[in-house]
């Protein structure tokens, strides 16, 4: 399974690169992520090894992944390696992230290739799936990055907190509001009911105008 895009987020390349790397923000961010740890500093090379514990699907299955990050071309190349267990077995994935300073704001393009029998190759609805988790964990990351902004302004020129606050970014979610994941499955919900009612009013139209032909 192949998932790949773009997110912009506020802020120069260095803070963008602190909270990618940032292991109490992946936890935050990450959908379903019940733990996120670092083992240790980076090594003289760039690396550093992490472990996540995720809960994901209907069911809410354990995933135990860990992640060799490297980071050669530091603030500008991020490379991933990823092992890790679930319920049907191993999974084992890689990845990259590009980040480009574009003015007052930083473009990281993901790519992310994750292999498994939980993780059924060519279907549709996992990648999907995946591709949304991705945006909602860059899109938590960019929340952070502008929160962090707004308490420390000094860390950003006033362009980079206009191009900030003209994102319309939440600060922060309030306490009780729904995890990313809870947020999918009731958007999955709705879009599923908001089909059905399509489909019944439909129905409904069609069986009036049969009675209106066969009165006539």
């Amino acid at each position: 399974m192949r998932v790949e895009g773009t997110y912009t987020f506020p802020g120069a390349i260095d803070r963008v690169f602190r909270t990618l790397t940032n292991p109490d923000a992946l936890a935050r961010a990450i959908p379903g992520c019940e733990r996120f740890i670092q083992f240790g500093p980076a090594s003289d090379d760039g690396q550093t090894a992490y472990e996540m514990r995720l809960r994901l699907g209907q069911r809410r299955q354990p995933y135990v992944i860990t992640a060799q990050v490297a980071a050669a071309r530091q603030p500008n190349y991020l490379r991933l390696e990823l092992r890790g267990y679930g319920p049907s077995g191993a999974i084992t994935g890689d990845g990259s992230l590009d980040l480009v300073e574009q003015d007052s704001h930083t473009v990281v393009a993901y790519r992310l290739t994750f292999s498994g029998p939980d993780l059924p190759e060519g279907s549709d609805m996992a990648t999907r799936s995946a591709s949304f988790m991705a945006r909602a964990a860059c899109a938590h990351l960019a929340d952070e990055i502008y929160a962090e902004a707004e308490s420390e302004p000094a860390w950003l020129s006033d362009a980079e907190l206009a191009v900030a606050k003209s994102r319309r970014m939440k600060l922060r979610a309030p306490a009780g509001a729904p995890t990313w994941t809870e947020r999918a499955v009731w958007m999955s919900a709705g879009l599923a009911l908001g089909l059905g009612a399509i489909a019944l009013t439909v129905a409904v139209a069609r069986r009036l105008g049969d009675r209106e032909d066969f009165v006539r």
